[in-house]
């Protein structure tokens, strides 16, 4: 079962710690943010390691 972790102010500080961790098979982070830029960045990387983000 997938579990769905949404993470608001993820593109930088603790929100970007919380990904990090949360980050794994199994998990599908939704990532919220202000700045479209680093979030962009952010999933891409994530998506590159074969890990889903929404």
């Amino acid at each position: 079962m997938e579990r769905v972790i949404v993470v608001i102010g993820a593109a930088g500080g603790i929100g970007a710690a919380l990904v990090a961790r949360m980050a794994g098979p199994g998990v599908r982070l939704v990532l919220s943010g202000r700045r479209a830029e680093p979030l962009e960045q952010l999933a891409a990387s994530y998506e590159r390691a074969g890990l889903g983000i929404a």
